[in-house]
Order: C-alpha cells, then sequence, then structure tokens
C-alpha cells in the first residue's frame, strides 16, 4: 500500500540514539525493574530509518529498515538489549528507495526477506553491474545470506511467506505467486496473471494472498493450493471500485481468513470448513452468518489500518493514520476495539506472541514492545 502518515509522536518515552531499549526514568538496558518485561517499551529507535516488517520468535525480534542508505534486517533480544544487524541490503536502482518495500519472513532457524533492485542488468551473474531481484535466505545463527532466488529486476518480489519445505514470494512486476523449495531452489509458478499480487500467507494446505490493482481500483483475496502449479486460483473477496475496501493486510487461522483495509477489520471463513470446525472464527462465511458473501466486519474505523496480527484469541491491527494499536476478539461483530498504545507516529508492521504486541512505527524510528493486557 502507499506510506500513511500518522500525527506527531506523543508519547511520554525517552528513546537514545544508541538503538538500546530505554523508558523515562530506567538506565539503559534496565527494561523493568527485577529485569521482568512490561508496558509500552521502545525496543530500538533508528532515526530516519523507516522500519517496517518485523517477525518475532522465542528469543528476538528480527525487523526490515526501508530508508536510502539505511536498508536491512536488524534483530534484538526481545527483552531488550542492543540492536544488532542482521543483514545489510543494497539500495534499490530508484531515486525513491524508501517506497520499495521488503517482505520478512521466518521458520524455526532461518530468516528470510526479498530485495527488489527495480532496473538492473540481470542477464550475466559475472557482470559488474549484476543486479538481479532476490530473495534470500540467513540462519538465525549467522554467516553468509543465501540467494534462493535470482530473477531479473522487473519482477519486484515483495509478499513472503514459509512453511516446512517451501518458500512462497509474489512477484507483483511479473503478476504471480511462485514457490521455491528450500533444499533444492528449485522453482514453480502457483498462479500467474494476478495484477498485482502483495501480501502473501499461508496455513497447513493452501496459499492465500491479496491483489490490489491500483490503476483498476479493484482488490482481492485469492487461494490455491500449496501444491498447485500455474493454476486459475479461487477468489474469496472481491472489491471493485471501492478503493477503501481493497485489503492492506492479511492473516489466517485453522479456519478464518482475517484481513484489514482503510477503516475495517474483516473475516470470513476459510472454503471448505463447516461452522463450528476449530479456531476462533466465529460465524461468517462458508457454513455461517454474516454479511455480504459471508463477511464478518469484525470492527471499523476512520483511520488507515495497514497491518493485522492473529493469536488464539484476538486480532491485532495499526490503525496509521491515527497512531494507535488496536485489538478485538476474533468471534466480534462489529464491535468497539481496545486501544492499546496511542500517539505513535505511522504505526505501520505489526506481530505478536504470547506475552507482548510488536510494531514498527515507520516514521517515528521505533520498534516497540507492549505487554498485552490481561482483558
Amino acid at each position: 500500500m502507499s506510506r500513511r502518515r500518522a500525527a506527531a509522536w506523543l508519547l511520554g518515552i525517552a528513546a537514545m540514539s544508541g538503538g538500546c531499549a530505554v523508558i523515562a526514568g530506567l538506565d539503559d538496558h534496565e527494561l523493568w525493574p527485577g529485569g521482568e518485561p512490561g508496558g509500552l517499551v521502545v525496543l530500538s529507535e533508528q532515526a530516519g530509518a523507516l522500519p517496517h516488517a518485523l517477525v518475532v520468535d522465542d528469543t528476538s525480534v528480527y525487523w526490515v529498515t526501508e530508508a536510502a542508505g539505511a536498508r536491512g534486517v536488524w534483530k534484538i533480544p526481545k527483552r531488550g538489549g542492543d540492536t544488532e544487524p542482521f543483514a545489510t541490503l543494497s539500495d534499490p536502482n530508484t531515486p525513491t528507495p524508501a517506497e520499495v518495500e521488503i517482505g520478512l519472513a521466518m521458520d524455526l532457524d532461518t530468516i528470510y526477506w526479498t530485495q527488489a533492485q527495480i532496473d538492473g542488468p540481470c542477464d550475466s551473474p559475472s557482470a559488474p553491474d549484476y543486479a538481479p531481484d532476490r530473495v534470500l535466505s540467513l540462519l538465525k545463527a549467522g554467516g553468509d545470506p543465501t540467494p534462493l532466488l535470482e530473477v531479473c529486476a522487473y519482477n519486484r518480489p515483495y509478499g513472503i511467506a514459509v512453511d516446512g519445505q517451501h518458500v512462497f514470494v509474489s512477484l507483483p512486476g511479473d503478476r504471480r505467486i511462485t514457490r521455491i523449495r528450500k533444499g533444492t531452489l528449485t522453482t514453480a509458478t502457483i498462479s500467474s496473471n494476478q495484477y498485482d499480487p502483495t501480501h502473501v500467507v499461508v496455513d497447513q494446505t493452501n496459499v492465500y494472498w491479496i491483489v490490489r490493482n491500483d490503476n483498476a481500483s479493484e482488490g482481492y483475496i485469492r487461494w490455491a493450493s500449496k501444491s498447485a502449479t500455474d493454476v486459475a486460483p479461487e477468489t474469496l473477496f472481491t472489491a471493485e471500485n471501492q478503493l477503501a475496501r481493497r485489503p492492506n493486510g492479511l492473516a489466517v487461522d485453522e479456519r478464518t481468513v482475517y484481513w484489514v483495509d482503510d477503516g475495517r477489520v474483516r473475516a470470513v471463513t476459510k472454503p471448505g470448513v463447516t461452522s463450528g470446525e476449530g479456531g476462533a472464527g466465529g460465524s461468517g462465511g462458508a457454513g455461517g452468518s454474516g454479511g455480504e458473501g459471508g463477511i464478518r466486519d469484525i470492527a471499523t474505523g476512520n483511520g488507515v489500518f495497514p497491518a493485522i496480527a492473529i493469536d488464539d484469541a484476538y486480532v491485532y491491527w495499526t490503525e496509521a493514520t491515527e497512531g494507535r494499536i488496536l485489538r478485538a476478539p476474533k468471534d466480534g461483530v462489529m464491535v468497539e476495539p481496545q486501544v492499546l498504545a496511542e500517539g505513535q507516529n505511522d504505526p505501520e508492521a505489526i506481530a505478536v506472541d504470547g506475552d507482548a504486541v510488536y510494531w514498527t512505527n515507520f516514521v517515528g524510528g521505533q520498534l516497540m514492545r507492549l505487554t498485552k493486557p490481561s482483558r
């Protein structure tokens, strides 16, 4: 989606330029008395670096920065500490590198990301100006990045998701969804003629993705089997001539697909799932009751919602234009959302674990952590 900007940052939190977690009144590296995490914490501050996509594992947070001259993947312990460079990324060949988003994903031991060059020769790997688009991986333990996919620069890889055997990538420039086998690095096109695919998520059997056609004011959520090869996908949701209803971010659980657009948090039951089967999806979609096409509106608002995350009970989202972090029950229908944080400077990406909510303030340059409320 296009970059959105929120109101000025109003938080009463002090952050040091060195990139370590600091709270007003506490010393460097000391998150909370007794060492217990809690409250609202600036885990890292990188002024002007434009932090965006992030992922969280048992011990660390990984995120990307997208500013010119500062593009990279970073790492910090979830409890706070020093910000560590994980991988350095080159600027894409464009006057506005910050407009080129970086996709990020992880599995148990590896971090994966996309690197779009936008323009450049890609015919000869031995040429000094060789500049392909890439999908790369790097073990969490460190080492050198491994290219998983190298394609000509017009492909523009962005959305990325992984399972135990494969990496799934959207290529907006080539209008397709691609599957890469981790071991052999063999590739296959799952679906082509997608105008244009962005975010990608997977479950046990299927891959789901967003399509946003800016020229035609269209937006879709589509899906196909993870093992499919060059198929016409199924369409789960369609927004035609409705700019505000085009999906921005996507998440799935056992029975439900969730997404956010410019002012709504929405859900629909997965195809083939009947009401009452697993998960916390509530009604709507196949076998359930809901709005048009079985779609259930969980919550609405006036701002732009760029990203979404879920846990067992709640859906969480960022409200970039209003500078807020919110959540609502996954089975809710037009509920009043709970405001978790306010005064954030363009919150964009979001992630959750069992204890906390994490997000990046794109303009503010912060990586944030908030312990989840008990209710």
